[in-house]
């Protein structure tokens, strides 16, 4: 069994653990090929938020489409400008944990990851033209990535990433680092060229829309408290 530079060795009987993974999607357009980055650990922490601003009808002369518009209509008084869904989490790559190693594995400690997880984030041809002009602060047109967690699937892109060499050996190679990345959840409209991206987003609506039906209570207590707000709703209407 051929096991990868960084796949740790389970014990026998012990469960294999689901491990996440960050996929860059290809684009022929602009000559990117598929990357594929599976967690060495997984993280301890995920912390997923969205922002949303209330906009009274006074402020709607800002509205910038019909769109936003019917949002705002869909109640009396105002309605919420929301955001993407924002993602961060942490990620460590140890070299010296790795149970199986070879001899490039030694000279490279962590690298090797470090340089895939820097593609996957700004893509190949660009991570390099920025890497040639530092001086220069330009716009990048980053890779639409899948960012695998066990049964969900968010279509991404990263919009920071913040790495932290802890170790190195005698020629000053990392061995240990820790990337803290910042991802926006891209949704439908943003990516309408991209079915994958599409899917991904309409499978996690469905996915949690799903959750969301499965876990709601419908108790009579409830029930009996709503009908009396409606009642009175419409008493005194």
């Amino acid at each position: 069994m051929t096991i990868g530079r960084h796949e740790p060795v389970y014990a026998v009987g012990r469960p294999r653990i689901a491990k996440g993974v960050l996929v860059s999607l290809p684009d022929t357009n602009l000559g990117r090929e598929q990357r594929v980055l599976r967690f060495q650990y997984n993280p301890e922490n995920i912390t997923r938020s969205v922002d949303a601003q209330w906009e009274h009808e006074d402020d709607r002369k800002g509205v910038a489409s019909n769109q936003d518009e019917s949002r705002l209509d869909g109640q009396r008084g105002g309605g919420l400008r929301v955001q993407s869904e924002k993602i961060s989490l942490r990620l460590i790559f140890d070299a010296t944990e790795v149970q199986v190693w070879d001899d490039a594995s030694r000279e490279d400690g962590v690298l090797p990851e470090l340089a895939l997880l820097r593609e996957i984030a700004f893509g190949q041809r660009q991570a390099a033209e920025v890497e040639q002009e530092q001086n220069r602060i330009d716009v990048l047109h980053p890779p639409e990535v899948l960012l695998i967690l066990g049964k969900r699937t968010f279509p991404i892109v990263i919009t920071s990433l913040s790495v932290t060499e802890k170790r190195f050996d005698t020629e000053l190679v990392p061995v240990r680092a820790e990337v803290d990345l910042q991802m926006t959840v891209l949704e439908p409209q943003e990516a309408a060229e991209n079915q994958a991206i599409v899917r991904a987003f309409k499978n996690l609506a469905k996915q949690r829309s799903d959750l969301a039906v499965r876990y709601s209570e419908t108790s009579s207590e409830v029930a009996a408290v709503l009908n009396s707000l409606m009642g009175t709703e419409r008493t005194g209407g």
